[in-house]
This record gives structure tokens, C-alpha cells and sequence, in this order.
């Protein structure tokens, strides 16, 4: 019934994100809800910026239909990690119907991933080793535990979110991230993650059905917004693991995850300093980004995005190696 619960899953995941991807298409349409192209952005043509509705729906009635068909309660037992996972979806859901300051975003974002820390869903004892057995471990004081998890989750967030500038992109980086993450959380016998995982999976690959190259809906931030916290969440609850059953004492093997989201991460990194050092805000919109860099070295948007997506690979088969 497992097995049957698990395929029911991903194929409900991706053929509701696939399906409802035209409604939405055409309400955005009819309503002129666009992203209009710049000319820092690669798109020439008006493009619906609303396919992150279809994420979130394939996200939820898939998990859903696996609460039904596997008899589990995965939604009751996460009600709390997943009102936030929503409440990501929606703020950047408004973002897209009516812009935010960045400021208001961020200071939103930080109130949210400090529900998140608060509910036990953080990093709050992590060791360097790439060990699924290891005892060397470092417990966090309390404000260092906040701000490491707090950092993580809305910088993961926004990394996934600034990896959304070509077709395609995001969306695959997740998938494979996702994947990549479920062979993690199998080493380390994190099995309550891998629901939600194999649901992301499912939506990434029906969303790229119509946003990789050449793209017909984009996901906007209510999508990047939804699978950047989604990925950082479980990519902090994935790679950790009991050390110490007497105290129910966890450690986060925080390299893993890092490998994982490698790209990512060194991208926003690359962006704030670059950004920093010619004195201009982080928000700053610009070509600064990995994929617009190697486009402008004379990659296609689409070789420049498989160029990602084989780095993206190499790294997930790294951290799987090196366990």
C-alpha cells in the first residue's frame, strides 16, 4: 500500500500542476497579470507570472490524496510546517498581484522562519562531518540556533527565488535538489520528509511541462517563494539525525545540504558581495547572477540552464558519495 501511496503521489503531483497550468494561464490573461519584460530579464514576450498557483495546488491535493490512500495523518502531524509553507506561498502570491518592498518582504520572511525555528523545525545542534554515526557535535546556544536557522531558511528562500531568471532554472534546480535530498533522507532514515519531497519532485517536473525553454507561464515569486522554503526546510530536517535517544538530542550534518545547494548559495553570495562592494543595495536588480553572467559569455538561455542542471547533478552524486 506504501508503494501504491508513493506513485499515487508523484503522479498526482504532476499531472495537477500540468493540468491547471492553462486555467491559470488564462485567468492571468484575462486579468493582464504579467511579467513585463525588462531589459535586464531574458524574456522579449509578455509571459503570466501566476504559476506558482499550480505548484501550491499539485503540492497539496497530492499530499492529500497520499494521506487518504496510505491511511496516514502527514497533514495533521504537520499543520504547523505547512501553514507556513502556505503562508510563503501567499506572501509571494501578493508580491505578484501587488508589489512589495523588498524590506517588507525580508522582515516578513525572517517573522516566518522564526515560526519555523519555534516549532522545531531548525538547526540546533550541527556537526561538520559528513557522518551518518559521527559524535562530533556542536550544540548551538539558543540566539546562535535563531539566527543560523533563520539566516538558512530565508536565504535558501531567496536564492531559489533570485535562480528564476531563465526558463526553467528554478524549477529544475529544486527537482534535482529534491531528489538529490530523498537519497539523503534515506542514508540518514529521515522517512517523514520524503513525502514531501517526492510531492516536490512531482510538481517541479509538471511545472517544467510549460516553463522550460522556450517557457509558457512562469512561476513567480508565489512559486520560488513556495519550493525555496520547501527545499531549505527539508533540507535542514532531512540530513539530521538522533545522537542521543536518552535527551532526544539531534544533529544537522550541515554540509550536506550545502553541497546540495551549492549553486544556489555561492550564486546569492556572489550577488550580495558583488552588489556590496559597488555600493548598492542587495536587493538591487541587475545581471549579476550566475546563469545572466554565462549567457552574456555567449551560452544560450537553454545550454546555460543544462550546464546548471549537470553542475547541479555532480553535486548531489558528491554529497551522496561522501556519506
Amino acid at each position: 500500500m506504501e508503494f501504491s501511496a508513493y506513485t499515487i503521489l508523484i503522479i498526482s503531483s504532476l499531472m495537477f500542476t500540468t493540468l491547471t497550468i492553462p486555467i491559470v494561464n488564462k485567468i492571468g490573461k484575462r486579468f493582464n497579470l504579467f511579467d513585463w519584460p525588462e531589459i535586464r530579464k531574458q524574456n522579449k514576450n509578455l509571459m503570466v507570472r501566476l504559476g506558482g498557483i499550480s505548484l501550491f495546488l499539485g503540492f497539496i491535493v497530492s499530499l492529500g490524496l497520499f494521506d487518504f490512500f496510505s491511511e496516514s495523518s502527514l497533514i495533521l502531524e504537520n499543520k504547523n510546517i505547512l501553514l507556513i509553507i502556505m503562508s510563503f506561498f501567499f506572501l509571494g502570491l501578493v508580491d505578484d498581484l501587488k508589489r512589495i518592498s523588498p524590506l517588507k518582504r525580508l522582515f516578513i520572511e525572517i517573522l516566518l522562519a522564526s515560526f519555523a525555528w519555534a516549532n522545531n523545525f531548525g538547526i540546533y545542534t550541527f556537526d561538520f562531518s559528513l557522518s551518518t554515526t559521527s559524535n562530533y557535535y556542536l550544540e548551538l546556544p539558543t540566539m546562535f540556533s535563531y539566527l543560523v536557522t533563520v539566516l538558512w531558511l530565508v536565504g535558501i528562500t531567496n536564492a531559489i527565488n533570485w535562480m528564476d531568471g531563465l526558463d526553467g532554472l528554478a524549477s529544475g534546480i529544486v527537482l534535482i535538489s529534491s531528489l538529490g535530498m530523498i537519497i539523503i533522507c534515506l542514508k540518514f532514515g529521515n522517512f517523514n520528509e520524503i513525502p514531501f519531497l517526492v510531492s516536490l519532485c512531482g510538481i517541479c517536473l509538471g511545472f517544467l511541462k510549460y516553463n522550460f525553454y522556450p517557457s509558457k507561464i512562469f512561476m513567480g515569486d508565489s512559486g520560488s517563494y513556495l519550493l525555496g522554503f520547501c527545499i531549505g526546510l527539508f533540507s535542514i530536517t532531512g540530513s539530521t539525525r538522533t545522537i542521543n535517544q536518552s535527551f532526544a538530542t539531534s544533529s544537522t550534518s550541515v554540509l550536506i545540504p550545502a553541497i546540495i545547494l551549492l549553486i544556489p548559495l555561492l550564486d546569492m553570495t556572489s550577488v550580495i558581495c558583488t552588489r556590496v562592494i559597488k555600493q548598492k543595495s542587495p536587493f538591487y536588480p541587475d545581471r549579476s547572477h550566475l546563469h545572466y553572467r554565462l549567457v552574456d559569455k555567449g551560452l544560450s538561455d537553454k545550454n546555460t540552464v543544462i550546464t546548471i542542471y549537470i553542475f547541479s547533478l555532480i553535486n548531489i552524486l558528491i554529497a551522496s558519495l561522501l556519506i
